[in-house]
């Protein structure tokens, strides 16, 4: 086995890195939400179904998504980690703009199921690259940093989206041509790290083979679990951020404009905190106890459920909002922790790969199964609760959480014997 290749790049760089995967991230939620604040209007032009919208806003795009991710994996595992969140960028940018020249429901579904593609290269890579740039014990913050970019990326999808009505289309266009630029950007400033470099342990030359990596993986207790979590969490998570829109607009009648802006501030304030304190005290508190990265996603996913009760039936929509931030605040607590057991228990020649099996079952059964799903109920129980019915659904999708806490507390007794640098 080779010495570790030094790799000491300066704080301020390693943290410049940190904000371009950030502004990735944002820029790959971005393009995923703007179908919610538009999902209105583009129902009234295509003659379409709750159900429908739920199918091209969660399945078309998860299925590929999910699909394309193992082997671009693979690829990033054995490759360029930069130049593979590069190109996903641009391809994905491209696409999102190409969605704005739709004129049938089939022609958008397709283009999002090629948005689909192009975002399952972005986010496995870049928390394989973190990984490298930061260590363990700073991992989970680094993260969370990343994965504030979802709740930024929310944000300013719905604030751009609902500004837009019968010209819906010019938002897809307005918010996938900047990404081209952002692809260069990642190419040209960001440097590919030694795998392994933020442990300082040598790794071997050979790149284990595609049924070594998985099979090493699934003998992982942690990593079981984590994918049966991490999935049944997103399917809740991703039916608020398809529907929580039309929450909204159905609930308490709210000009579209002022839910964007409402609705994209709790997100991003409430969510984007959830997931920095989640980071912050797993770090801190996991340095006496490891476990305790499990135990902070238990205690934030035990708490959507009476929190997401209060926002679904609160009877102002000031109240909605508040409680609706308290509930976006406890659903993203999970986030870093989550990401940084996974990360801390795969070897580093299996990170991108680890990352992409867990975005395989989150989004195949998360986004895929989810927001559909939410929809389906939405239109059966639309006969006897008219526009209410949205809030039901949603209700029903978030008592999902509660046999995911049991879940996170069975990682925990895992976790303290696997959570240990890898070679």
């Amino acid at each position: 086995m080779p010495e570790p290749e030094s790799f000491e790049p300066s704080p301020a760089y390693r943290w410049y890195v940190l904000a371009v995967l950030f502004v990735v991230y944002v820029v790959n939620f971005v393009d995923r939400q703007i179908l919610s604040s538009v999902m209105g209007p583009i129902k009234s032009e295509l003659g379409v179904s709750d159900f429908q919208m739920g199918l091209l806003g969660g399945t078309a795009f998860a299925l590929l998504y999910a699909v394309a991710g193992i082997p671009i994996a693979r690829w990033a595992d054995v490759g360029v980690r930069r130049n593979v969140v590069a190109l996903a960028v641009a391809v994905w940018s491209a696409l999102t703009a190409a969605c704005g020249t739709a004129t049938s429901f089939a022609q958008l579904a397709a283009y999002r199921v090629g948005v689909g593609i192009g975002e399952a290269g972005g986010s496995a890579p870049s928390h394989s690259l973190i990984a490298d740039y930061f260590p363990p014990e700073r991992r989970a913050r680094a993260l969370a940093v990343l994965s504030m970019g979802l709740h930024v990326g929310i944000f300013i999808g719905l604030v751009i989206g609902s500004r837009f009505n019968e010209d819906w289309r010019n938002a897809f266009l307005i918010v996938g041509l900047p990404g081209i630029a952002l692809a260069l950007l990642v190419r040209l400033t960001v440097r590919e790290p030694p795998r392994g470099a933020s442990e300082i342990v040598a790794i071997a030359d050979d790149v284990p083979g595609l049924r070594e990596t998985f099979e090493t993986l699934m003998r992982l207790q942690s990593v079981r679990w984590i994918l049966v979590g991490a999935s049944l969490a997103a399917f809740s998570g991703y039916s608020f951020a398809l529907w929580g829109f039309e929450f909204f607009a159905r609930s308490f009648e709210l000009p579209r404009a002022e839910i964007g802006l409402k609705l994209g501030l709790i997100t991003a304030l409430g969510g984007g905190f959830g997931t920095w304190v989640g980071g912050q005290f797993a770090d801190r508190m996991g340095r006496r106890d490891v476990r305790w990265y499990a135990w902070t996603c238990a205690i934030g996913l035990a708490l959507t459920v009476p929190l997401g009760a209060a926002t679904f039936y609160a009877a102002e929509a000031g109240y909605a909002l508040g409680f609706g931030a308290a509930f976006l605040f406890a659903g993203a607590l999970y986030i870093g922790p989550m990401y940084a057991i996974l990360q801390a228990v795969s070897p580093p020649r299996m990170r991108s790969m680890a990352a992409a099996i867990m975005f395989f079952c989150n989004n195949l059964i998360g986004l895929g199964i989810g927001p559909p799903a939410a929809g389906l109920l939405s239109d059966v129980l639309a006969a006897q609760y008219g526009d209410t019915a949205m809030r039901h659904s949603l209700l029903a999708v978030t008592l999902v959480n509660l046999p995911v806490v049991a879940i996170f507390m069975t990682i925990a007794r895992h976790s303290r014997r696997e959570m240990a640098p890898q070679s």
